[in-house]
C-alpha cells in the first residue's frame, strides 16, 4: 500500500467522520460540501482505473458494496427540527463505527496482502482473471467514494423529509 492508497483509503473515512460526528446544523453547504472532493477523487481514479480481465466486475462490486455501506451509515444519522425551526443532524458512535470499520478492514486487507496472504490473494485474482493490486485498490477507493455519495443522498432525503414534516409557524411578523 503506497502513500496515495493510504491517503485515499483513510482520508475519506476520517474526513466523513470529522465533518459529521456530533450534532450539527443541516445546511445546504453541509449537504454538498463533500461532493467536490468525492467527485474529484472519482475522476482521479477513473482516469487510471484498470480495465483488464474481470476488473469491471470487481469495480461494480466496490460501487455496490460502498452504496450499501453508505446507506447503512446514513441510517445512523438522525435529523430533527430544533425548537428554533432549524434542522439538526446527529451522527454518533454507530455512524463512526461503520466508517472506521471499513477503513480498518481495508487496511487489514492491504497489510495481509503483503504479510502472509500474498500467495492466496494472487491465486484468487488469477483464478478470477482480475489484474491484481491496481484493480483491488480501485475497488476500495470506489467503495469509499460511493459510500460517501450514498451517505450524502440518505442525509439529503432525511433533511427534506424532516423539513416537510416540520410544523409551520403562522402569524410571525417578518
Amino acid at each position: 500500500m503506497n502513500a496515495k492508497d493510504v491517503a485515499l483509503n483513510f482520508g475519506i473515512p476520517l474526513y466523513m467522520i470529522a465533518i459529521q460526528l456530533g450534532t450539527r446544523p443541516v445546511k445546504f453547504f453541509s449537504l454538498i460540501r463533500t461532493l467536490p472532493t468525492i467527485i474529484g477523487i472519482g475522476i482521479f481514479i477513473l482516469v487510471s482505473i484498470p480495465r483488464g480481465g474481470n476488473d469491471l466486475a470487481v469495480h461494480v462490486c466496490g460501487v455496490l458494496i460502498g452504496g450499501l455501506l453508505g446507506a447503512i451509515a446514513g441510517l445512523f444519522i438522525r435529523v430533527r427540527t430544533a425548537s428554533s425551526g432549524k434542522l439538526l443532524m446527529t451522527a454518533g458512535l454507530g455512524y463512526a463505527s461503520i466508517w472506521l470499520g471499513v477503513a480498518v478492514a481495508r487496511f487489514m486487507f492491504a497489510y495481509l496482502s503483503t504479510h502472509g496472504l500474498h500467495r492466496q490473494i494472487a491465486d484468487f485474482t488469477r483464478t478470477l482473471h482480475v489484474t491484481g493490486k491496481p484493480a483491488i485498490s480501485a475497488f476500495f477507493i470506489l467503495l469509499s467514494v460511493t459510500m460517501a455519495l450514498a451517505r450524502t443522498k440518505i442525509l439529503l432525503f432525511k433533511a427534506v423529509g424532516t423539513k416537510a414534516r416540520a410544523p409551520q409557524i403562522v402569524g410571525e411578523s417578518v
